[in-house]
């Protein structure tokens, strides 16, 4: 499930001097729609911040979840970061007009495949200060991101290379299929395989995109 584009209800309202609140949030609900990525708090900013409306409100059974999305995270991307270097008489904190340091994992790997070209614009996109890359050998000694050495789970690799199948104690309990083991050519012809935490519990991440990306 994806959201529909957005429709006028709401600056409509506000023109003829209404007030709108929002309700009927998932929260915790698996049927939440997949542009949330399972994130409760990007369903209130979805109401709240973005670059057409704004609603006045929100009406939630979940109000801690409400609360802390729209205190401390709503209309914040434009804000500056301030480095925590303590001064003498200094007050705590950075200040009402700036922001957490953020830093991606693998990139914005709810949305798109760890450690792909489309991860890591989306989490430019969404604001990210450091973008991180966990380094990865090929066979023949290229280096590449990727967010575990074993790719049999995050790529498409059990369908073209089976036979590299191999198990390396000292790197896991289980059998896979290892970047050190391929060439990076190899690699290369590789897709990308999405996957979430919770697979066993059939909660998809952006299945649209499972396949999309490059390393």
């Amino acid at each position: 499930m994806y959201l529909e584009p957005s429709t006028s209800l709401v600056k409509d309202a506000h023109a003829l001097g209404l007030e709108v609140y929002a309700s009927g949030f998932a929260n915790d609900d698996p049927c939440m729609s997949y542009n949330y990525s399972y994130d409760p708090s990007a369903e209130i900013l979805q109401y709240i911040d973005n670059s057409d409306f704004s609603v006045d409100g929100v009406l939630t059974d979940n109000p801690p979840t409400a609360s802390g999305a729209i205190v401390c995270m709503a209309h914040t991307k434009g804000n500056a970061f301030v480095f925590p270097i303590a001064k003498a008489g200094a007050p705590p904190g950075g200040g009402e007009n700036t922001r957490p340091l953020i830093i991606t994992h693998n990139g914005a790997s709810g949305v798109f495949s760890d450690s792909t070209d489309l991860a890591y614009q989306q989490a430019v996109k969404d604001g990210a200060d450091i973008i991180d890359c966990w380094v990865r050998m090929s066979k023949d000694g290229v280096a590449f991101c990727l967010g575990s050495t074993d790719l049999n789970s995050s790529t498409t690799a059990a369908t073209t290379f089976l036979e590299k199948m191999t198990t390396v104690n000292e790197i896991q309990n289980k059998s896979g299929i290892f970047s050190f083991d391929l060439l990076w050519s190899e690699i290369q012809t590789l897709k990308p395989n999405l996957v979430g935490p919770f697979a066993d519990a059939r909660l998809e991440r952006n299945p649209a995109a499972k396949n999309a990306g490059k390393f």
